[in-house]
């Protein structure tokens, strides 16, 4: 059960992220396709062929997207991600708080000839609607720090299968030296929502 606080949580992710998108260049339909060098990379990745150089490249490796393989993408943004993964072979149910993200991941899908496999929608990850044991992989990049972590970890386990797993990609602030720069660098106050921020060891 969502507490008010954790309302009021989403809705500031909401109002923030509904705006990124209305501003977002990506609303363009040619930025939506994702260009055939970047999935041959991922897919040499995926595959084998290629070693992972970055986070986003190791992630996609964990997850191993393939024919049959159930994954939920939780704070899908506009679908950049899951799209890959649906190209991969992958069955993906991409979730999101902000409508108008949504709105350009089902574009995407639309774009990239995978309505099929990539199923954005609207959902808060707090209180999702899918069965229990419905995914074999739950993938977030850059997901947790916008939650409320007990809840968002309990719905998680939820709908995994036994035996499923979770790959994600955070911001963290592990770093004393890393913590003071980051003091010092402003971030403009439309590019971040106010409840956000690194997760912490404790975390």
């Amino acid at each position: 059960m969502r507490s008010e606080q954790v309302l009021r949580r989403e809705e500031n992710e909401r109002e923030t992220f509904s705006r990124i998108a209305m501003g977002r260049s990506a609303a363009d339909d040619a930025a939506l396709v994702t260009p055939a060098g970047e999935l041959q990379r991922y897919r040499d990745i995926v595959e084998g062929r290629r070693t992972p150089l970055f986070p986003i490249e190791q992630m996609f490796a964990w997850t191993a997207p393939a024919p049959g393989k159930r994954i939920l993408e939780i704070c899908g943004h506009h679908g950049e991600f899951g799209s890959l993964l649906a190209q991969l072979g992958a069955e993906v149910d991409s979730v999101d708080i902000a409508p108008p993200l949504v709105e350009m991941a089902k574009r995407r899908a639309q774009l990239n000839g995978i309505e099929g496999r990539l199923r954005p929608q609207v959902m808060s990850v707090h209180e999702m609607t899918f069965p229990d044991g419905t995914f074999d992989v739950v993938f977030g990049k850059a997901a947790l720090h916008h939650l409320d972590l007990k809840l968002a970890r309990d719905e998680i386990v939820r709908v995994l299968k036994p035996g499923g797993y979770a790959v994600f990609q955070e911001p963290v602030a592990l770093l004393p030296f890393m913590n003071r720069l980051r003091a010092l660098v402003l971030i403009p106050r439309d590019a971040e929502s106010p409840d956000e921020r690194p997760l912490s060891a404790q975390d």
